[in-house]
């Protein structure tokens, strides 16, 4: 819960089940969790559950997936706040989401699309807290570093995309 003058904020990548692999059966393709419904719905009900006992205001969430039933499991279990979402560029499946406490106003929701080879995002929103102060809030999920390249070139670019539109929006 919001104590007078703070806000909490949680941050989970709840794994999107396009890329959570399963054992296949005998000798077939490896198989994704987005295949079996009740299992992803299982799993993000008990990550839905954890979030919800944490408490927190506001909850970014990387590696969300618009599967069937996926958003619903999240709007029962955290039914106090709003979800914001943003799916990546390119036809990714998956995106970044934002989840706010009603007792926090959202003032302006801000998607930024990178255009980079990660086909990344980043969601912001202007919050205003119960006591008027007004915050930026940033989500995004960076490029796994696979290799060098992921790591010293792209990911350090998304960063500084992040960092700019950050000081260009502070003080609007």
């Amino acid at each position: 819960g919001m104590a007078q003058d703070n806000v909490s904020v949680a941050t989970f990548n709840v794994l999107a089940p396009c890329y959570k692999y399963v054992a296949g059966e005998g000798t077939g393709a490896p198989r994704t969790e987005a295949e079996d419904r009740a299992a992803y719905l299982r799993r993000h009900g008990e990550v839905a559950r954890l979030l919800r006992r944490l408490g927190a205001d506001v909850v970014c969430l990387q590696e969300a997936w618009p599967g069937p039933g996926m958003f619903e499991v999240y709007r029962e279990e955290l039914s106090e706040h709003s979800i914001h979402y943003l799916p990546r560029s390119s036809g990714r499946e998956d995106g970044v989401a934002v989840l706010v406490h009603r007792s926090v106003t959202v003032e302006e929701v801000i998607p930024l699309v990178f255009n980079d080879i990660g086909d990344r995002v980043a969601l912001f929103l202007k919050l205003r807290l119960k006591n008027g102060n007004r915050v930026l809030l940033g989500n995004t999920h960076l490029t796994f570093p696979h290799n060098k390249f992921d790591k010293d070139v792209l990911r350090v670019e998304q960063i500084d995309r992040v960092l700019r539109f950050t000081v260009d929006h502070v003080g609007r």
